[in-house]
């Protein structure tokens, strides 16, 4: 479950979220919790950053003291400031071992590559194996690739397309050259349920031949 939305509406939200919000949850029986962002973007002013994060922090306290399994949640900035801040949470969390970050849906392989490389030096800095958590990563096989590279067995994915695109009557296969590749509106699916059971086999073929250190253990940490 990701908790995503505007700011306003969010700071609201959760400052005003209830025993009933967390009883809900606990009944779902939820994987896991991500938590919001919320903004922390260079032109944003400094107390508004640091509202936000305060928002965050509260609202993982929240979970976890009712035993909800919340995840944190951060965009990373390529910033020394922003690495050093993520670095000093998680040491004065030390219980807390995974880390969800998004993307646009235009997003880069680049940009993405940086991002891992940044939770690799957060990762390094700690000292103490993280979990990593790709939101809106399914099928783009390139970027799971190096994620598993650095972070073997230790990433998961999180998203809609494999849904949205299985309702909408698209196929997913494997190409002989280990590429996953769409098949818009193909008449030799029925859309529904039936075809996302399809598409996920496929995913989860294409990842365990073309990403074997996917489901590795990390062995030591940097």
């Amino acid at each position: 479950m990701v908790i995503s939305e505007q700011d306003p509406w969010l700071k609201k939200f959760l400052r005003c979220v209830g025993e009933e919000f967390f009883d809900s949850l606990r009944e779902t029986a939820f994987t896991g919790v991500i938590c919001p962002s919320l903004s922390a973007y260079h032109l944003v002013e400094h107390r508004i950053w640091l509202d936000n994060r305060s928002c965050i922090q509260q609202f993982m306290s929240a979970l976890l003291d009712r035993g909800l399994p919340g995840i944190f949640f951060t965009y990373l900035e390529n910033s020394p400031e922003h690495q050093k801040w993520l670095t000093d949470y998680l040491r004065l969390n030390p219980k807390q071992s995974f880390v969800a970050t998004g993307f646009d849906r235009n997003f880069s392989g680049k940009n993405l590559k940086r991002r891992i490389e940044l939770l690799a030096e957060v990762r390094n800095s700690l000292g103490r194996p993280l979990n990593i958590v790709l939101n809106c990563v399914l099928t783009r096989l390139p970027e799971i690739r190096y994620a598993s590279a650095l972070f073997p067995g230790r990433v998961y994915l999180l998203g809609q397309s494999v849904f949205q695109r299985s309702v909408q009557g698209s196929s997913l296969s494997l190409s002989s050259e280990g590429t996953l590749k769409w098949s818009e509106k193909d008449v030799k699916f029925p859309r529904g349920a039936a075809l996302f059971l399809h598409n996920t086999a496929i995913l989860n073929s294409a990842i365990a031949t073309q990403v074997p250190s996917f489901y590795q253990e990390e062995t030591a940490v940097a």
